[in-house]
Order: C-alpha cells, then structure tokens, then sequence
C-alpha cells in the first residue's frame, strides 16, 4: 500500500514532481487545504503554474515556490518525491468491529496474531487474536480504536486482509501475500528548531484562546 503524504514528515529540501496537470491540480488542492499559499500570497487552487513547465513541473512545497525538473542540476540538494508513489485518497478508519476473522494483525512489539473465533468451556463464543503459542488477546478487552489501555504491547498498530485462492495462505499468521489495510499513524514529534527549519522562518509558540 501507498504512504499516505503528510507535510510535516519532509521538512527541508523536498520537492514534488507532478508529470500530468491532474496530478498538479490534486497537490495543488492538498496543499492549500493544508494552509499553504503560493510565496507571493495566492491561492495553490486558483492557479497550479503547472503549464509553464508541464511534466517536468515539480514543486517546493516547504518553499512555496515551483520549477523545471530538467534545471535542478543547479540544486542538488534537493531531494524529488514522485506524485505517484503516495496515496492521495481519503485516510482510512478502522475500528474494533471492523476486524473479520481471517484478518492478521501486528501488535506494537511486532508480533503477528490472527483474528480468530474462540468458545469457551461454557460454549460462550467470543472472537480474540490468536498469537503463536498459547498467547491468546480476547477483542472484548479492546478499545474501539484497537488499543489495550492496561497492556499496550498488545495495541493493533496494523491491520491485513485475507487471503484468496490460498488454503494453507489463509491459515499463517504471516502478513506475506496479504494486502495492508490500515497502519495507526502517531503524531510526528518535532522540536521548535525543527519547525522554524520545516518552515524556513523563525516562529513563536502561542496559546490558544
């Protein structure tokens, strides 16, 4: 699965090259839902300048500026992202009831378990993770958002489908031939210094009012 594109995890010397004016136009539009403005202060959607260079436009997001792919010889400092190696859909949820049996799923250790059905000696039926051996995580205990408050080693980090056309596949607790579903995404961590040098100017923290 494609990464998701988020401004704040390419800070400095980043550029995005965009071959066809769709392409511009969805990093035009990401962009200034984003908060940013061209450099002279006009709107990305009023105006994608990709014309002028056409499929050799990239552009310098964290600058707010654009230019030829061909010229960058003259900054090689800059690092080119490609616009179709990222995933520009809508961020996908998942909760607790979302999960199906058959789904593998990779805990914050690393660990892979798959979602398995389970009944009790009582004949209560309840679905948990079945890990390797006899580790076993009912999905009642589980927050919605897949997290196990009192023992977060075993929050859901990554969720994977099913497999298909594949009997002995379906049955391995191994992500391979699986596609990912879901990835919890956390916050990035940034420092002030790293924020002034992501925006290319100095800021001062303030508190909401």
């Amino acid at each position: 699965m494609k990464p998701k594109f988020r401004l704040e995890d390419y800070p400095g010397n980043y550029v995005m090259h965009c071959k066809t004016e769709e392409e511009a136009k969805t990093f035009c539009s990401f962009l200034a839902a984003n908060g940013k403005k061209w450099r002279d202060g006009k709107s990305y959607e009023e105006r994608t300048r990709w014309g002028v260079c056409r499929e050799r436009t990239y552009y310098n997001f964290n600058k707010d500026t654009y230019g030829d792919i061909l010229y960058r010889r003259y900054n090689s400092n800059e690092e080119v992202l490609e616009f179709d190696n990222f995933y520009w859909g809508e961020e996908k949820t998942m909760k607790k009831n979302d999960l199906k049996v058959g789904y593998v799923v990779q805990d914050k250790r690393g660990r892979f378990g798959m979602v398995m059905p389970y009944m009790n000696e009582k004949g209560e039926y309840s679905v948990g993770i079945a890990y390797k051996g006899s580790d076993w995580a009912n999905l009642r205990f589980f927050e919605d958002d897949m997290t196990l408050p009192n023992f977060p080693d075993y929050n859901i980090e990554r969720v994977f489908g099913l497999v298909y056309g594949s009997v002995f596949g379906s049955l391995t607790m191994s992500p391979d031939g699986r596609e990912l579903l879901w990835e919890r995404k956390e916050p990035q961590k940034m420092t002030v210094a790293e924020v002034c040098e992501a925006l290319g100017c100095d800021v001062e923290i303030v508190k909401e009012h």
